[in-house]
């Protein structure tokens, strides 16, 4: 419904397309892992961002601001304006990690209004229709697949140079240094769009300095004697930064920077070896040191300049209210947010009412006012008072944590249940890939160790079939770019780079695999495994539903494992 109404909007703003001029450009830098003292205007004791520190001097910064201490549900949040688990988003992975189709994201609402619309880098909300981003209102699209580059869902030996990449749904490979790659496009898209007279609304979510670590060696030298191993991560954050100062360099050049609302912020606090500004916790914890993170902004004619710093209390539920404020976006009145707009703070008001509230970050559970945060549903901390959270007072406030734990049960009645189904024999996508990672809400399964290993794993993919005919289902043990039987095992030179794959002196295992079998709703079929056999391939004839995909090999011991890689495509 919501793309219908994407489409009506469109072709009632057209004749508005003249004053395109006057709609500013939209910039979110999102970067992965980069916690909030990662920068050394936040004190890192050796990191230098001389960049960022400029933008934070030249732009505007909330000091208070929060995402979900995990990325997929900050993106969905970021995203959509709502609570992370209000639209579906609970987890990073299987499935656990995809944003309902009823809700409208950010791109289609700023294509809605006459904005060209573009993703480089990291999605991680959806790799197949209808939830990738080119599904939901991304006009131009250059991702990596999965969660970081080098896991499972992603490319196989993708190793962050030269790498092959999503382009509008189609693999192409990419020269270069993946960072560079992603502020390569993006700049080239906002030049596109000037040139063809639209605003352009650019969503540039790097992958750094999320693991594995590997950046060109002249960003990490700097760093090796102080950084104690951490040099290639620090270096990371450092390529960031440079791209960061290229970024403004190119707004500044091509005239754009007047009038574009550029914007930097984090998906989570950094992990264990990270850097937090002295808060407790990082990534994946629900104290501040997991979920409070850098916000900068800049918009030279809206007035967001001169190094103004606020602390009132903000979340990335409120960015996409706070850009349709700025951007004076129409939006269906059915449409609504769990956010407020932030939009005055920025220009010098008062801080608006919406914004005076008991704010939930729902991944976690966590419940936040400008003084308070219960954590764990139990634990109580006076966060002015004790910033690092090291004294709970719980005990000594009983009716606040009563009050909380209301609040956030109000919050979590209204999370989306809704199991994500992935639809099969599309035009949109006749041809997919499916691995491990896309096994339903099973935690964890994207490693390469489950598949290298060759752990005794299953699990199912949730589907919807919307067009009856013949399907071809091919299973296989290893992706089809190492062409290996499905009994043996790569040699460690074959075997390609792998993020998620065996520690050094770990082995790559070989499984005596006779038999596979597929279930596809009636469809139920099995057949041997041959000692030379790279892939098993079987053809259903499927109905209009909703099913799962089930797959098995089973070995000579009799125990079973699914088909880590499944090739799906309708035939006829």
């Amino acid at each position: 419904m919501y793309r219908i109404i994407c489409c009506l909007l469109t072709v009632l703003l057209l004749p508005l397309s003249g004053m395109s001029a006057d709609k500013p450009n939209v910039i979110i830098v999102l970067t992965d892992d980069q916690g909030y003292g990662e920068l050394s205007c936040h004190g890192h004791p050796y990191l230098k961002t001389p960049n960022l520190d400029r933008l934070a001097k030249i732009g505007f910064e909330l000091t208070d601001f929060h995402v979900s201490s995990k990325c997929s549900p900050t993106r969905g949040a970021l995203m959509t304006g709502r609570h992370c688990r209000h639209v579906g988003v609970r987890e990073a992975d299987n499935g656990r990690n995809i944003i309902g189709s009823e809700f409208p994201v950010s791109a289609e609402i700023f294509s809605a209004n006459g904005y060209a619309t573009g993703i480089f880098g990291k999605w991680h909300l959806g790799g197949h229709y209808p939830f990738r981003p080119q599904d939901r209102g991304f006009q131009e699209t250059l991702v990596h697949g999965n969660g970081a580059i080098g896991t499972t869902g992603d490319i196989w030996a993708n190793d962050y140079y030269d790498d092959t990449y999503w382009r509008n749904g189609k693999k192409e490979q990419v020269k270069g240094y993946c960072t560079d790659v992603w502020f390569n496009e993006a700049m080239q898209f906002m030049q596109r769009s000037h040139d063809q007279g639209k605003p352009s609304f650019t969503y540039l979510a790097t992958n750094a300095p999320h693991g594995p670590y590997i950046v060109p060696s002249k960003y990490a030298e700097p760093y090796t004697d102080a950084a104690r191993g951490q040099a290639n991560r620090i270096g990371m954050m450092s390529n960031i930064d440079e791209n960061i100062g290229r970024l403004m360099e190119f707004l500044t050049a091509s005239g754009l920077e007047k009038n574009t609302i550029l914007i930097f912020l984090t998906d989570n606090g950094a992990p264990r070896m990270g850097n937090n500004g002295g808060m407790r916790g990082g990534k994946g914890s629900p104290y501040d040191g997991g979920h409070r993170v850098p916000l900068l902004m800049r918009w030279p004619d809206g007035g967001v300049t001169g190094g103004e710093k606020s602390d009132v209390l903000t979340a990335h539920v409120d960015m996409l209210p706070t850009l349709i404020d700025l951007c004076k976006l129409k939006v269906d009145s059915g449409i609504r947010f769990d956010g407020a707009s932030f939009a005055p703070v920025l220009q010098g008001g008062a801080t608006p009412d919406a914004l005076k509230r008991t704010l939930i970050e729902s991944y976690k559970g966590v419940v936040m006012t400008e003084r308070w945060r219960l954590v764990n549903g139990k634990e109580l901390y006076d966060i002015q008072a004790d910033p690092v959270q090291a004294k709970d007072v719980a005990q000594a406030h009983p009716e606040l944590v009563t009050q909380f734990r209301e609040a956030l049960e109000r919050n979590r009645q209204k999370d989306y249940t809704v199991t994500p189904r992935i639809t099969i024999g599309s035009e949109q996508q006749p041809h997919q890939l499916f691995t491990v990672y896309h096994w339903f809400d099973k935690q964890g399964y994207y490693s390469h160790k489950r598949v290298t290993q060759g752990q005794l794993v299953n699990g199912e993919i949730p589907i919807e079939i919307t067009k009856p005919g013949t399907f071809q289902f091919v299973l296989r043990r290893w992706p089809a770019e190492l062409d290996l039987p499905i009994r043996s095992k790569p040699a460690a030179a074959e075997a390609g780079f792998q993020f998620f794959g065996p520690k050094k002196g770990e082995p790559y295992k070989a499984l005596d695999i006779r038999s596979s079998r597929l279930k596809v709703g009636a469809f139920d079929e099995t057949k041997p495994v041959t000692k030379d056999a790279s892939s098993v391939t079987f053809t259903a004839d499927l109905k209009i539903g909703v099913t799962n995909i089930e797959t098995w090999f089973s070995l000579a011991n009799g125990k079973t494992l699914g088909a880590y890689y499944l090739e799906v495509q309708h035939v006829k």
